[in-house]
């Protein structure tokens, strides 16, 4: 590095450092143990004295968070079906930008599922198949809560382009996934003209039931722009 690199490199320091501005950026990206990338966990950044800051993985798994100054700070990372994480000290110098390794979450422990209501009447087709140790279900609907049939199901589990199991819905929007080995999925909706539905971090546990509720809305693609996909994180669990 030349002399007048340097001599430009310590005069940009100087300035910020004079004007006040804080520019450190710490980055990141959150996997699971299979090194596949866990899109929507949030991310809380902290440091004594400051207000907390938070950021969802993008479905890369990436997060970031910039206009730092120069302090210690703390990362805490939750997302359902994983362990939380935290991470301590991790320093940011107010300038340039911090690219922390990968933060890889484990797979949250089996717990006890609630036992099954005996009454819900917005859980449907509930009943526990001969020799089935666990299910997803769930149904798709349009913008006006109408059913949607023969849209386009399926699940995915690492690496996530690896395709487990299709269905499509049947004339009601249901759809039903059985006989699954335990372990996270993603499950994508998608149908003609709408925007896809993606809902990630699915835990299959034995002997446990998992029912995507609210019903999964396809909305319908606005015209000359991009159909972006929709996300839920709202998933209920019930015992079979």
């Amino acid at each position: 590095m030349s002399l007048s690199t340097i001599t430009t490199y310590l005069i940009f320091v100087f300035v910020l450092r004079a004007s006040g501005q804080n520019t450190g950026t710490i980055t990141g990206t959150v996997t699971d143990q299979a090194d596949a990338a866990i899109a929507n966990a949030q991310v809380t950044l902290s440091s004594p004295g400051e207000p907390a800051m938070k950021s969802l993985t993008d479905p890369f798994g990436e997060f970031r968070f910039g206009s730092l100054k120069s302090s210690s700070y703390r990362i805490y990372i939750t997302m359902t079906g994983f362990q939380t994480r935290t991470i301590e000290n991790v320093h940011s110098d107010g300038l340039s930008v911090s690219n922390l390794p990968p933060i890889v979450l484990d797979i949250a422990p089996v717990a006890p599922c609630p036992p099954l209501p005996p009454s819900r009447p917005d859980i449907t087709n509930t009943e526990r198949e001969e020799g089935e140790p666990s299910a997803i279900i769930g149904s798709v609907v349009d913008d006006q809560g109408e059913p949607i049939p023969n849209a386009a199901v399926t699940l995915t589990r690492p690496p996530r382009t690896t395709v487990v199991a299709r269905k499509t819905t049947d004339a009601k929007g249901n759809f039903r996934f059985r006989n699954l080995p335990p372990g996270m999925y993603t499950l994508r909706a998608s149908v003609h003209s709408r925007a896809d539905f993606i809902v990630e971090g699915l835990t299959v546990r034995p002997n446990e039931l998992t029912q995507i509720s609210p019903s999964l809305v396809l909305h319908r693609c606005p015209p000359n722009a991009p159909c972006k996909p929709s996300y839920t994180l709202e998933i209920q669990v019930l015992c079979l």
